[in-house]
């Protein structure tokens, strides 16, 4: 592997590259990345089943690998800013607020991407845009 003429490059360094999927394996020697964990990848609340207080399933887990946990309670929380305590409360441990924004800011910026290449308007009554302006 090389990167300019007559120089090597590790290939460690390459070792693990980040998925195309957000969320999904950091960066090696990422500072302040927490361990990855099995994620599900497109947490939202419609693929959450509810009974009451109890979770009775989860649907859809074609997105699912290894990455960081924040990344699925922002998908979670998107849109649902308001619930976002409540769901900290019940993950029991220390989590960075701010990591959670920024992984909703990429996955919506993603978001907008995908529906642009594919011929959607992203500022639609209900797509992405129209959601991100009403949070202003």
């Amino acid at each position: 592997m090389t990167g300019k003429p007559g120089e090597r490059v590790s290939a460690a360094r390459h070792e693990r590259r980040p998925s195309h999927r957000p969320g999904h394996a950091q960066p090696r020697g990422c500072r302040g990345c927490a361990p990855p964990v099995f994620t599900h990848g497109d947490l939202q609340v419609t693929h959450v089943f509810v009974d009451g207080d109890e979770i009775t399933g989860v649907i859809d887990w074609s997105e699912a690998a290894q990455g960081d946990a924040l990344f699925d309670l922002a998908t979670l929380t998107l849109g649902h800013e308001e619930r976002l305590g409540d769901v900290v409360a019940g993950y029991g441990t220390d989590v960075d607020l701010d990591v959670i924004r920024a992984w909703r800011s990429l996955r919506s910026l993603l978001a907008v991407r995908w529906l642009v290449e594919h011929g959607f308007d992203p500022s639609s009554p209900g797509c992405e845009v129209d959601v991100l302006r009403s949070r202003m």
